[in-house]
C-alpha cells in the first residue's frame, strides 16, 4: 500500500515501535501507576492505530525516541551519586 507515493509502514514495523515506546515510557516512569497502565497503553495503541503511518514516519518516530532516551540517559549520568548536585 502507498500513501501519497510513500510505503505504508508494515504492521510489524509499527508494532516494533510501539513495543519500544512502551518500554521507554515504562523506563521513564510515565506508566508508573499500575491500575492505569493497561488503559494508557490501549489509548496509545488506539491513537497510532487510527493513522496510516508511512515507513519513513515510523523511522522518524524511532529517531525521535532515540534522541529523547539519549538525552535522558546523558542527563542521568551527569547527576552526582545519590542525587547530590
Amino acid at each position: 500500500m502507498r500513501a501519497g507515493g510513500a510505503e505504508i509502514a508494515s504492521r510489524e514495523h509499527l508494532e516494533s515501535y510501539l513495543l519500544r515506546l512502551e518500554s521507554e515510557l515504562t523506563e521513564c516512569g510515565f506508566l508508573r501507576i499500575p491500575h492505569m497502565r493497561p488503559a494508557m497503553i490501549r489509548n496509545i495503541r488506539a491513537l497510532f492505530g487510527r493513522i496510516q503511518l508511512t515507513d519513513q514516519e515510523v523511522r522518524t518516530l524511532h529517531g525521535m525516541l532515540t534522541e529523547l532516551v539519549t538525552k535522558r540517559l546523558s542527563a542521568n549520568s551527569l547527576e552526582a551519586p545519590d542525587g547530590e548536585k
